[in-house]
């Protein structure tokens, strides 16, 4: 009897899979949680490169520029009349790893763009007819989607400010969705379509997120002029194209560094192995913007190349009941079903320099393991030691101005993960309900630039959680030339007693790790 209640168990397991949203109960997460943004805040203020005095010759905006690779992408008609654009209505889609697809129409049931808030030049319509949806980890319905577009302003930022009032962005239209996933919200800042050359740009950088079901989503947004290189969205590699049709084309490499940690992307400017831009980007091939300015003064950075272990001295993994039909048979969502003798983890240490009076410090990544399978995990048995395994290849390039009151942050994420109970192995074992001891580079150690050694060595330890980091040796110091240092630290997930059948909280199985961080450093000057 009790082989055939498991069978049936497992048939409705996979029927639930199939069926997608009316099965999956976002009541059950734990550690929700976000950055120092309020959920919801997104953008605002104003952003001055002053990025545009350029001459004709050397501006790739000014109808006159004949640069290098110029073949006509200054003109609206360039491959098919882009104003076409502007009567597009759009469609989208999440797939697995919160990888999007597109689609521009234009409808046949008589909707139009409605205006909204003039300042914004903002416009919408409603697309709960058109079929958006998430598709994993289950398929389900974008509910109450309504699609917004920004004409010619970038919502992100002072509608009226200096970077709004530029002509260069009358080419472009920005576009934003608002919704819901099984009552997980989705106001998500997306792309912007250049109706000159058709590219596709992110213009957008996810600065807080949530958790639910083992995924993170967004919960703001800030224009990504304030982060990373603070070049304009468009001088950033183009994320893809579209086609006359409405059709979209996503390039690979775009995909693929969305699936790697979509909440954490951010363009770039991609390089060749010899560190040069790429050739411009076609519709073959990704490259580099037509509108990306090469700056030929010599730049500081920084490469950074990382190792490390992960040793668990009492964290441990539960399989853990993750159908809500369980309940028709006494069973929980979320509740404990076994106890393994070792953790599934997650991670990703985040790298910021920046001065004392920079109003956002920004983090690159300088290694991490991503996944959502249990395959993709770094599994550590009770009191074992493991390497963190890197995904990404070192060193990794930070970019820098020298400063005397300069600071280093070396950022700590860790996420734990469970095993769900009676899982089909249908793609593979699935992660399930994260546990962050630390995300958001909220635990961070900090230290302070010598001018005169031209070394960071340890200031402070920053637990934003206020009782999960215990320092073990900080006696870290790193040289500008080939400097190497290393941290110890303790992580306790502060989940409190255990509890089998946990009602959206936490097990009590989160408990200590303890990481030895290294890092080499070398000063680049290009």
């Amino acid at each position: 009897m009790k082989k055939i209640y498991l069978l049936f168990l497992v048939i409705i397991s996979m029927f639930m899979m199939s069926c997608g949203g009316r099965f999956f109960n976002p009541r059950y997460y734990y550690n929700k949680s976000s950055s120092s943004s309020n959920p919801g805040e997104s953008g605002g203020g104003d952003v001055d490169l002053g990025d545009e005095n350029l001459s004709p010759e050397e501006d790739p905006f000014d109808p006159n520029y004949k640069g290098d690779g110029y073949d006509g992408w200054n003109n609206e008609d360039y491959i098919f009349d882009g104003s076409i654009i502007d009567k597009w209505f759009m469609k989208v889609s999440f797939g697995s790893g919160n990888v999007p697809s597109y689609q521009f129409f234009i409808p046949t049931d008589g909707r139009i763009w409605k205006q909204g808030d003039a300042l914004k030049n903002e416009f919408s319509f409603d697309a709960s007819p058109d079929g958006n949806k998430v598709t994993s980890p289950v398929n389900v319905s974008i509910s109450g989607m309504v699609v917004y577009k920004y004409v010619r302003k970038n919502p992100l930022l002072d509608a009226n400010g200096s970077y709004n009032s530029s002509s260069r962005l009358e080419r472009f239209i920005f576009m934003r969705i608002d919704g819901s996933a099984a009552n997980v919200p989705m106001n998500n800042y997306l792309i912007a379509v250049d109706k000159y050359s058709k590219f596709i740009f992110a213009y957008a950088k996810i600065t807080s997120t949530g958790s639910t079901f083992g995924q993170k989503y967004p919960t703001a947004f800030d224009a990504i002029e304030k982060y990373a290189d603070k070049r304009k969205f468009y001088e950033y590699d183009p994320i893809g194209f579209v086609h006359k049709d409405g059709s979209v084309i996503l390039y690979d490499e775009y995909k693929n560094e969305m699936a790697s940690g979509a909440t954490d992307y951010v363009p770039s400017v991609h390089k060749t192995s010899d560190g040069k831009v790429r050739e411009l980007a076609t519709r073959d091939n990704p490259g580099r913007s037509p509108y990306y300015v090469e700056d030929t003064t010599p730049k500081k950075y920084i490469n950074v190349v990382f190792s490390g272990t992960i040793k668990n001295i009492d964290s441990q993994s539960a399989n853990r009941v993750y159908s809500t039909l369980g309940g028709w048979f006494g069973l929980e969502y979320g509740e404990v079903k076994d106890k393994f003798n070792y953790g599934n983890f997650l991670y990703n240490i985040g790298m910021s320099i920046y001065g004392a009076s920079d109003d956002i410090i920004s983090y690159t990544t300088v290694a991490s393991k991503t996944g959502s399978k249990v395959k993709d995990s770094i599994q550590v048995n009770l009191s074992e030691t493991k390497d963190l395994i890197n995904e990404l290849q070192s060193p990794i390039e930070i970019e820098y101005k020298e400063s005397d009151d300069m600071y280093m942050n070396i950022g700590i994420n860790v996420t734990k993960y469970d095993e769900r109970y009676l899982d089909p192995d249908i793609t593979g074992y699935q992660l399930f309900l994260p546990y962050s001891y630390s995300e958001d580079n909220k635990i961070y150690i900090k230290l302070k630039y010598n001018k005169d050694t031209k070394t960071f060595n340890y200031d402070s330890a920053v637990d934003g959680y206020g009782n999960r980091l215990r320092m073990i040796d900080s006696n870290i110091s790193l040289s500008l030339n080939n400097g190497q240092g290393s941290i110890s630290l303790e992580l306790d997930g502060q989940d409190g007693d255990y509890n089998a059948v946990p009602e959206g909280g936490a097990t009590g199985l989160n408990n200590k790790i303890e990481l030895n961080l290294k890092f080499t450093i070398n000063e680049v000057i290009k």
